[in-house]
C-alpha cells in the first residue's frame, strides 16, 4: 500500500530548490571587479545577473544585473544632477549631457579609458571603470533574494510571481549554491509536462543539455503510468494546458518603437518605467523585430558604443549579425504563440528559445474597435492636439514622463489613463523617432496581429494561484475575536 507523501515521484510543489542548482557552475565576480568587466561576463556566459563576491570577508554583496547596467548608462549620459524630464516641453539638451554621449561612443578600449585626454575632465565620465559593488541594485528592481536549500519550489514560484526574476540558493558557510532563474523552473517544469498526453504538441520538446543538468529528479527515470497518476502533476497539467484566453493572458497593452526611434528613447523607456522588451515598428505596421534589456548590455563592447547614439533598428541589426556569428545560426526576428494556444505551449516555447517573453497574435481583431484610429502614423499625429515640436534625437517629450516607476499598479493606471481603453482591450503605444507616444492599431507579424505578451512572470503568477485559496470557500473567523 502506498501512502500519501511517500510516492516514488515527488509533488512539484514539495521539491526542494537545491536540486535544482546542485550541478550549477556558479559564475560570480570580485566585488572590486569594474562595470565592463561583469559586463563581458553576463555577455559571454549569457545570463542577466552575477553574485558579487568579497574575497576578504568570504561572503556575497548582492548582484548586478541588465537592470542596474541600463540604470548606470542612463546616468553616466544625462548631466550631473538632472532626473528623467517631468514636463512635456523639454529639450533634449535639459537632460541629456551631449558631451558625455560623445564620450560614451568615443571610448574604444581599456586603454583609452584610463587616458584622460580622451575624456571631458569636466564631466568626470567613468562608465566603464565604476567599481561594480556600487551599481550593484541601484535599479531598486529585482533585488538580491536569498532562499534555503530546503525552500520548496511552490514558494520559489510564488516569490516569481511577485516580478523577481531570480533567487540566491544559499548553503552552509554564507555560500550560494547557485541561482535559480524564472528560465531554470520553467525548462524543468515543462521537462515532466511535455511526457503528459493532454497537451497539443505533437513531437516532444527538445531542450538544449540533459535533464540531469537541472535536478537530480529526472522525467525520464519514471515510466508513464507513475506520471499520469501523480495527482500533483496532472492537476499542473490540466491547468496550463488551458488557453491563454481561459488564464487571461491573450491581451495586454504593449509598447513599441519605430525603425528610427534613437536607442536613448528605449533606454529611457527601459530604465523608467522597467519595461524589459519593446517592438519595433517598420512601414505599413509590420513588426521587424523587438529590442529588449537584454540588448542594452552589448553597449559595453567597443564595436556597440558609438551605436548608443543610432536607432533601435541599428542596434539591434549589428547585435542579431553578431550573434548569429557567435552562435552559428540565426534568431528569429520575434518568438509568437495564438490567443488560443495553451499556456503549456508558452511555456515550451519559452523554454526551446532561450526567450523570456512571448508574443501573442490573433488573425482577427473585433471590429470597428479602431474607426476612430484609422490611417497613417502621419495621419494619427496630425489629428492630435498640442503636441510640441520635438528634436529628432529627442528621447520622449510626451505624457510618459510624468510617471512614476515606484509600481506595477502606478504603471498599470498610467496606461489605462492615459491612453483609455477606447472600448478595445487591444492597444498599441507606440513611440516614433520625434519622441511623441501614439495610440494605434495593434501591429502585424506574419500576417496576425500582435495583441499581447506573456513573460515569465505572468505565467508564474497563474501557476501561483493553484495553492491561492479563493475567498469564497474561506471561513472568516474574525467575528469570533
Amino acid at each position: 500500500m502506498e501512502h500519501t507523501g511517500l510516492s516514488s515521484i515527488h509533488d512539484w510543489e514539495t521539491i526542494q530548490v537545491s536540486g535544482l542548482v546542485s550541478c550549477q557552475d556558479l559564475i560570480q565576480i570580485d566585488t572590486t571587479s569594474t562595470a565592463e568587466e561583469a559586463c563581458l561576463k553576463l555577455i559571454k556566459n549569457s545570463i542577466s545577473s552575477i553574485p558579487l563576491y568579497d574575497k576578504n570577508n568570504k561572503s556575497y554583496l548582492g548582484l548586478f544585473d541588465l537592470n542596474d547596467l541600463v540604470k548606470h548608462i542612463y546616468l553616466c549620459i544625462s548631466k550631473s544632477g538632472t532626473n528623467t524630464p517631468t514636463r512635456t516641453d523639454h529639450e533634449f539638451d535639459s537632460f541629456y549631457s551631449q558631451k558625455r554621449i560623445q564620450d560614451f561612443s568615443k571610448i574604444k578600449n581599456k586603454a583609452e579609458l584610463y587616458d584622460l585626454s580622451k575624456i571631458s575632465s569636466n564631466d568626470e565620465f567613468s562608465f566603464l571603470s565604476k567599481n561594480v559593488l556600487k551599481l550593484s541594485d541601484i535599479s531598486t528592481f529585482d533585488p538580491f533574494y536569498a532562499v534555503l536549500p530546503e525552500t520548496t519550489l511552490m514558494q520559489v514560484i510564488d516569490v516569481f510571481a511577485s516580478r523577481l526574476h531570480r533567487v540566491a540558493v544559499m548553503c552552509d558557510g554564507g555560500c550560494i549554491s547557485g541561482i535559480l532563474s524564472q528560465s531554470t523552473v520553467n525548462k524543468f517544469l515543462v521537462q515532466f509536462l511535455q511526457h503528459f498526453g493532454s497537451s497539443n504538441f505533437s513531437q516532444k520538446l527538445a531542450l538544449s543539455g540533459s535533464t540531469e543538468s537541472l535536478s537530480g529528479i529526472n522525467p525520464n527515470n519514471f515510466s508513464m503510468s507513475e506520471l499520469m497518476d501523480s495527482l500533483s502533476w496532472n492537476s499542473l497539467d490540466s491547468f496550463v494546458s488551458k488557453s491563454l484566453i481561459d488564464h487571461k493572458l491573450d491581451k495586454k497593452i504593449i509598447w513599441a518603437v519605430s525603425i528610427s526611434t534613437p536607442v536613448l528613447s528605449a533606454l529611457y523607456l527601459f530604465q523608467k518605467h522597467q519595461f524589459s522588451s519593446l517592438l519595433i515598428i517598420g512601414s505599413e505596421n509590420v513588426t521587424v523585430g523587438s529590442i529588449s534589456i537584454s540588448d542594452i548590455k552589448y553597449l559595453v563592447m567597443p564595436e556597440f558604443r558609438s551605436l548608443i547614439g543610432e536607432s533601435c533598428l541599428e542596434l539591434l541589426q549589428k547585435i542579431r549579425q553578431y550573434q548569429g556569428i557567435v552562435n552559428s545560426r540565426d534568431s528569429a526576428p520575434i518568438f509568437s504563440v495564438n490567443a488560443t494556444d495553451s499556456l503549456k505551449s508558452v511555456m515550451v516555447k519559452i523554454a526551446a528559445t532561450g526567450s523570456h517573453r512571448i508574443w501573442v497574435t490573433s488573425k482577427n481583431l473585433p471590429s470597428n474597435n479602431f474607426a476612430a484610429e484609422s490611417g497613417s502614423v502621419s495621419d494619427k499625429r496630425n489629428r492630435k492636439n498640442n503636441i510640441p515640436h520635438c528634436d529628432k534625437q529627442n528621447p520622449i517629450t510626451s505624457e510618459v514622463s510624468h510617471v512614476s516607476q515606484n509600481s506595477e499598479n502606478q504603471r498599470d493606471l498610467f496606461n489605462d489613463s492615459l491612453y483609455g481603453d477606447n472600448n478595445s482591450p487591444y492597444t498599441l503605444n507606440f513611440l516614433d523617432h520625434n519622441g511623441v507616444t501614439l495610440k494605434l492599431t495593434p501591429p502585424t507579424f506574419l500576417g496576425n496581429y500582435i495583441i499581447g505578451v506573456v513573460s515569465l512572470t505572468d505565467v508564474f503568477k497563474r501557476i501561483s494561484s493553484l495553492t491561492v485559496a479563493n475567498n469564497d470557500d474561506c471561513i472568516d473567523f474574525t467575528s469570533m475575536n
